[in-house]
């Protein structure tokens, strides 16, 4: 009786400071965590910081000092930015993970195509561009090419819940 008192003490106390703006944990690299309403936020000893959250939409963000943020959820948007000009989402049914770090884009969603369509798409749209290589396999395919003097690769693979689907990665270099 007493260890589970102390545990109700215990988190009724994280609670009241997580209330009153937060909490905040050394590390053992000489960093911190802290703990508040709006999420945790990890310093290192060198002082980057890195701090998760959650969205409107239910989804997972981790910003990183430098700009760079990734976002993992169930129907994202595509990030601030993204060249759909130069790399399309085909068909797209739901986005559920999202990276962007300068002028660098990942974007993983699932199609409504098939994987034999989307393969076929993704190998039209770079047929005769530069560095253009398709790599096919019984459950997928990678492509990768440059696009308007960009570095990009596509992933290509079976949606495991749903066999009429494709998921698909999208990366493209700055």
């Amino acid at each position: 009786m007493k260890k589970l008192l102390s545990g109700i003490l215990l988190l009724v106390l994280l609670f009241t400071l997580v209330g009153c703006g937060g909490i905040s944990i050394p590390t053992e690299d000489g960093g911190k965590m802290s703990f508040g309403k709006d999420g945790f936020t990890i310093e290192g000893a060198d002082g980057s910081k890195g701090k998760f959250s959650t969205d409107n939409e239910g989804g997972v963000v981790f910003e990183s000092d430098d700009g760079s943020e990734l976002r993992i959820g169930e129907d994202l948007d595509l990030p601030d930015g993204y060249p759909e000009d130069i790399l399309p989402l085909y068909k797209k049914d739901s986005i559920i993970s999202t990276t962007a770090s300068d002028e660098s884009y990942y974007v993983m969603f699932i199609s409504k195509a098939s994987v034999d369509d989307s393969i076929k798409y993704y190998k039209d749209l770079v047929e005769g561009l530069e560095g253009n290589t398709v790599t096919t396999s019984d459950t997928g395919a990678m492509i990768f090419a440059k696009i308007d003097g960009r570095e990009c690769a596509i992933m290509i693979y079976e949606d495991t819940e749903n066999k009429d689907k494709a998921n698909i990665s999208l990366t493209i270099g700055s």
